[in-house]
């Protein structure tokens, strides 16, 4: 099924506009997290700083690309589409650009791996500390982001394609789409059986949530059922583990359903550009919803904030009271007209002064 309604909504020009929003939005928001995360982790959360660093830089990144560099207009249905962003401009090519973006997007399988596997290894391992521990944490790490970087050199070995074979290929199957599309300057089709594309993305969601589910359910039986902790430190060591839980599931969980429909569209042939658009624009918003949510859920990082843009405006309401004190002794305060002299009176001002202090 093919639905193209002649709306702005479904034009590139709109989800160029929109993307261009969005980055003003996130790119301040990001940088500001980060300074956050980097000078405003406590000392009892510096085991996980790494980790919630590596989630933020991660996810800043994948917002950066793809809302400035890139901008693909992605007709997902088709496994097609072209580029709208800054690196389009400068030249480089289309499949070069598709490379970066899948290796940027496979990244983030290690970094919210690394975030559960982290807690694993601190609070149920014996062994955390230990070098044959470290090498293997390393080397299980550094295979995850070796097979991100080469796995996707499969887009260089033939399966983009730019013929018009497959383009008219692509018209006949979505009737509805406009022809001038395939004519973009950048267009390209990533592969001509989508099913076999979703097939893959599913693999790799599946391998993904086999080493989360083990890590999280590992840490979680240990600190719900061992007994090896004294209470108080369970108890700090459960809020952690549930703040983390929150600062990656909450994000995750408000993309999910755009995915699904992503993928499940390609799946089934079904193409509607206005879902599309809007689905790859909320997807867009993982960066800046993962970013309030790390500040939001740690007390750590709230009190920073509020420390930030709280004490200015703190100081601020007690500027405007010390003069309204000040000014309202002053106005209060009259000369006798019996002719005798008589001096402010000081101690009330300073009074009134000291209760503002």
């Amino acid at each position: 099924m093919c639905t193209w309604r002649g709306s702005y909504l479904e034009s590139d020009e709109f989800y160029l506009r929109a993307s261009h929003i969005l980055s003003c939005i996130q790119t301040p928001v990001n940088i500001f997290g980060t300074f956050i995360i980097v000078f405003k982790t406590p000392k009892n959360m510096e085991k996980v700083k790494i980790s919630i660093l590596l989630m933020h830089l991660t996810c800043f990144w994948l917002d950066i690309y793809f809302n400035i560099l890139s901008i693909p207009y992605m007709i997902h249905s088709a496994a097609a589409g072209y580029p709208l962003g800054i690196l389009f401009h400068l030249g480089l090519p289309t499949d070069i650009q598709i490379y970066f973006g899948l290796v940027s997007v496979f990244f983030f399988i290690p970094a919210i791996i690394l975030f559960f596997e982290e807690r694993y290894n601190r609070l149920v391992r014996s062994d955390a500390d230990s070098h044959t521990r470290f090498l293997k944490r390393v080397a299980h790490f550094g295979i995850m982001y070796l097979c991100a970087i080469i796995g996707t050199l499969v887009v260089f070995f033939g399966a983009t394609t730019d013929s018009d074979e497959t383009k008219i290929k692509m018209i006949e199957r979505f009737p509805c789409l406009p022809p001038e599309i395939i004519t973009k300057p950048g267009f390209l089709i990533l592969t001509e059986d989508t099913l076999a594309l979703v097939v893959i993305l599913l693999l790799l969601t599946f391998f993904t949530f086999f080493q989360l589910g083990y890590f999280f359910g590992m840490t979680a039986n240990f600190l719900y059922t061992t007994k090896t902790m004294s209470a108080n430190t369970a108890k700090l060591q459960k809020q952690l583990f549930q703040r983390l839980t929150i600062q990656i599931v909450l994000p995750l969980f408000a993309v999910f359903i755009p995915c699904i429909y992503l993928n499940g569209s390609a799946a089934f042939h079904y193409l509607d550009m206005i879902f599309i658009n809007f689905s790859n624009l909320f997807i867009s918003t993982h960066g800046l919803l993962s970013c309030v949510t790390t500040i939001l859920v740690h007390k750590a990082y709230r009190d920073a904030v509020f420390d930030i843009f709280g004490a200015g405006c703190l100081i601020k309401k007690n500027l405007s009271s010390r003069s309204y004190v000040t000014g309202t002794v002053r106005n209060s305060w009259k000369p006798q007209t019996n002719g005798n002299s008589q001096k402010q009176p000081e101690n009330y001002q300073m009074a009134g002064q000291t209760s503002v202090l």
